[in-house]
């Protein structure tokens, strides 16, 4: 109920203490009484809902696009210098090439067989990269 800021009292006069509700013509009244807990709780939460939603299905998706790409280059360079896929790294594969090449006196045949080994796993990755990119992408707009 609104009151004007004029008149001292507005409404009904509060018999009784003020935290004690009582009832009147078949209302309610004290403290409490009219609140608003369950309507702010379900405001908050379809506040929330908006946020999470638009979260999932706005931002993330545009994210994802940009950051798949970059991650599969980091995969690539992984697998380029590190040994902790040890048998797939350059390192490993020309090194390993340059032992074949010394029991069979052939390096033609052992530096290709190794050079489609690695354009094999290369793909492979990008391969995989490419399908989580299109997969994270696939509602956006290009």
């Amino acid at each position: 109920m609104w009151c004007p800021p004029s008149p001292p009292t507005c409404g009904p006069v509060r018999p009784g203490s003020p935290g004690k509700p009582w009832e009147r013509d078949g209302w309610l009244y004290g403290r409490g009484a009219g609140d608003m807990k369950a309507g702010i709780a379900a405001m908050v939460m379809a506040v929330a809902a908006v946020r999470l939603a638009t979260l999932r299905y706005t931002i993330l998706p545009q994210a994802a696009g940009l950051m798949i790409r970059s991650i599969g280059v980091l995969a690539i360079i992984l697998v380029k210098n590190s040994s902790l896929v040890s048998i797939i790294s350059v390192v490993e594969l020309t090194y390993q090439a340059q032992r074949l090449i010394g029991s069979t006196y052939k390096p033609l045949e052992v530096f290709t067989l190794s050079a489609l080994m690695y354009i094999v796993i290369i793909y492979a990755v990008m391969g995989m990269v490419e399908f989580l990119y299109r997969r994270a992408t696939r509602y956006t707009f290009r």
